[in-house]
């Protein structure tokens, strides 16, 4: 079968400017195009053929979804950001008793509102827009989310998709308050195909024979700050997911998914640190038996981060092999690789200084090259900026009798004040 990456090879060929390879474009990442199959060309239909009815096909409809429940803060904004993109925009909102619902009838007429009471089920709401929606295609935007760029690029995706016929769900980048930009998060899908929600939280679509659609990440980029501690109750919220997690435990105790979320959700509310190790474990044992290996990554990573922060770190390399084998591109291997090094470097440079400092206070020991031992307190010194303990620094700078050490130690602050000035 014909993968994008050998249409794509053709279009830049001979059709370098046509709508089909700009849209395709959108798709986030190349190496995307390796793995994403398609129908191929008819025996009747050749390249030529394919693009000119690209250019004539219709975008096909699309609703918007948002499921609110005391949005004031951020409901304006939110759909402000989304223009003309959207032939409907659905709120299904949980009875707000804010004025989330007056924004929304006051500067959004066009804005249909249904009501619905929360039944602590994120899954329940979402399916619920699926059978309220009569596009063709539906995308989901979180209240607390915001679109940078409205171009009609969900039109365009929509209309690429479908038009291949590629079986896959659709994520934008949604970047994170702090930086992060999550590509996995599958937002948008063709109602036809039958996909519906699965859980009553940390809910992720599903098809309709209960496999996990192929997710291709497009360039759209979407603004978070639902979890940004200064705008949110941060807390409310996890033991809101607690809560929910726990009980998509007892429901499928076989899914990995649900552990992970558990000991990452106790991790943040600063629980027992044995009790998450525990439910890390075992959901990367499950993920070992499962086909589902959603956030396996990810569980491994948060027992990376405990087992270094415990310091285990015979465990800590046990896993970090682990998640080589199965991510070979991850750069968070090297990265606790490198902690671990430097973990090991500041315990050698601990000892460097008992060594060092018992050099320097034993009276009988003298020096050919400073008979001051300068030269041992300046290393000290340097010793201690690395392990950024500046109060032993100072301390040890106040007994140095050599000027021109004192001036070196000095050019170092120096420096390190007139770059720090430029940043505050």
């Amino acid at each position: 079968m014909e993968t994008l990456n050998d249409l794509v090879a053709r279009l830049e060929h001979s059709h370098p400017h046509s709508s089909l390879l700009k849209d395709l474009s959108l798709i986030q990442g190349n190496e995307q195009y390796n793995y994403i199959n398609w129908v191929g060309l008819s025996n009747s239909q050749n390249l030529n053929e394919l693009v000119f009815q690209y250019e004539k096909a219709p975008y096909p409809s699309i609703t918007c979804g948002i499921l609110t429940y005391n949005e004031e803060r951020c409901i304006k904004r939110c759909l402000d950001s989304l223009g003309n993109q959207f032939d409907e925009i659905l709120v299904l909102d949980s009875h707000s008793t804010d004025n989330t619902t007056k924004i929304i009838n006051r500067y959004f007429p066009m804005v249909k509102v249904v009501y619905e009471p929360w039944i602590d089920d994120f899954s329940f709401h979402r399916n619920k827009l699926i059978s309220l929606t009569s596009s063709e295609w539906i995308y989901y935007i979180d209240a607390d989310n915001y679109c940078v760029d409205s171009t009609n690029k969900f039109k365009r995706v929509a209309k690429l998709i479908q038009f291949l016929s590629i079986d896959c769900i659709i994520s934008p980048m949604i970047k994170e308050h702090i930086g992060h930009v999550y590509t996995d998060n599958r937002k948008m899908f063709s109602v036809k195909k039958g996909i519906q929600f699965k859980g009553k939280v940390h809910e992720e679509p599903i098809n309709a024979d209960g496999s996990i659609p192929q997710n291709i990440t497009v360039d759209i980029m979407i603004r978070h700050d639902g979890y940004d501690p200064e705008v949110i109750n941060l807390s409310e919220k996890n033991d809101r997911n607690i809560k929910l997690t726990r009980q998509m435990m007892e429901d499928e105790p076989s899914n990995p998914k649900w552990l992970y979320f558990y000991a990452k959700e106790l991790h943040y509310a600063n629980e027992d640190m044995h009790i998450i190790e525990t439910n890390l474990i075992k959901a990367i044992d499950l993920y070992k038996q499962s086909t589902y290996k959603r956030y396996q990554a990810e569980a491994i990573l948060l027992l990376c981060n405990i087992l270094f922060q415990k310091r285990q770190i015979r465990n800590l390399n046990e896993y970090l092999d682990l998640l080589e084998e199965l991510q070979p591109l991850c750069s968070d291997v090297n990265y606790y690789r490198s902690l671990i090094l430097f973990y090991d470097i500041r315990l050698k440079t601990g000892k460097l200084l008992d060594a060092l400092k018992l050099s320097e206070l034993e009276n009988n020991k003298y020096s050919f090259i400073d008979s001051s031992k300068d030269h041992i307190k300046a290393l000290l010194i340097e010793l201690y900026c690395s392990i950024d303990d500046w109060e032993g620094a100072f301390t040890l700078f106040d007994e140095l009798q050599s000027t021109e050490a004192r001036n070196k130690f000095l050019r170092t602050v120096k420096t390190i004040t007139t770059h720090i000035n430029k940043k505050i």
